[in-house]
């Protein structure tokens, strides 16, 4: 198998003061050490470090160890006495002559947009590293949107599958069916109708102790229907926390959260867990929040939502209340 060259690479920076004097219109006369003062403690107040932002590092050495065929060399580019230009158009030249792959510590975060930054500062040319770094780039970007994908295809599956479990019923198992035909995890069968809105089944309806309504979506196009049409924005949302499962919607009637009973929630929680992927464990994390805090997650299947305002309980999952005819 044939050694590609590989370029592992350090840099080593001081704060820029010449740029930052020149930023900030202050005298060229002013020295190094007063201007560093200004530019840490602007900093400092920024941030709450002293670390520059990537423009205003100037770089005044670059380590590199090379492996190719010829065996590992290492050394620092240019002698003590080089200027900045010459030592990063040094580095810029061994990438030309060698298009090798770049290995670095925090690379991406930091040496190479400062490597960016010099290059166009000095003017240097450095078109072959540009060529093939946007050649990364695109080709990590289109790798990224892809394995955003399969996880959204994993995660969507998971929750079929959860469905299934909990199916009690032919007609559970026939929209669980279509849902997987829809989204082309299974081939559509010819000449098969889809279900009417009429032979669908209903979301499961509990009544709480208290005398609150509760409803519990048994696959996921039912929780897309129950929490975005049927449910009220003051209702509560109830969904095992990071994990496949049912929503569950507790009807309040727009009274606030004081005003609702404590036995509510526990009741409205054990019915998420218990219809939930982790029914079987002893304690559940379920989070719970208002309606109005839903947002659909673009682009996904129905069902998946995402929240930032929510609270949360443990609860055992079970079903003590008795369900009522929808």
């Amino acid at each position: 198998m044939p050694i590609h060259n590989t370029l592992v690479f350090d840099i080593e920076t001081v704060a820029d003061t010449a740029a930052y004097r020149l930023l900030h219109n202050l005298p060229a006369e002013q020295s190094d050490a007063d201007t560093y003062r200004l530019m840490a403690g602007e900093r400092l107040a920024e941030s709450g470090s002293t670390f520059m932002r990537h423009h205003l590092h100037k770089i005044v050495a670059i380590s590199v160890a090379l492996k190719n065929t010829s065996g590992l060399k290492v050394w620092s580019l240019g002698e003590e006495t080089s200027s900045e230009y010459e030592i990063v158009q040094r580095f810029f030249q061994g990438i030309e002559k060698f298009a090798p792959t770049l290995v670095s510590w925090n690379g991406s975060g930091f040496d190479l947009p400062v490597l960016h930054y010099r290059a166009l500062f000095h003017g240097i040319n450095a078109q072959r590293y540009f060529e093939k770094y946007d050649k990364q780039k695109r080709t990590e970007q289109k790798l990224s949107a892809q394995l955003q994908e399969s996880r959204n295809e994993l995660l969507h599956l998971q929750s079929i599958l959860s469905a299934l479990e909990l199916s009690e019923g032919e007609v559970e198992l026939q929209e669980i069916r279509q849902e997987m035909e829809d989204y082309g995890f299974l081939r559509k069968s010819p000449g098969k109708k889809k279900l009417r809105e009429s032979e669908k089944a209903k979301p499961l309806r509990f009544l709480s102790s208290d005398g609150y309504e509760l409803y519990v979506g048994r696959n996921n196009y039912q929780n897309e229907k129950l929490s975005f049409q049927l449910a009220d924005g003051g209702d509560l949302w109830f969904h095992v926390k990071n994990s496949p499962g049912s929503h569950v919607i507790a009807r309040t009637g727009g009274k606030p959260l004081e005003e609702l009973p404590d036995r509510l929630f526990l009741e409205a929680a054990s019915l998420a867990a218990f219809y939930s992927s982790r029914r079987k464990e002893q304690k559940v994390e379920v989070d719970y929040t208002f309606r109005k805090e839903l947002k659909r997650v673009p682009g996904a299947a129905p069902g998946f939502v995402i929240y930032h305002s929510n609270y949360s309980l443990s609860v055992m999952p079970e079903r003590r209340l008795e369900e009522l005819s929808s």
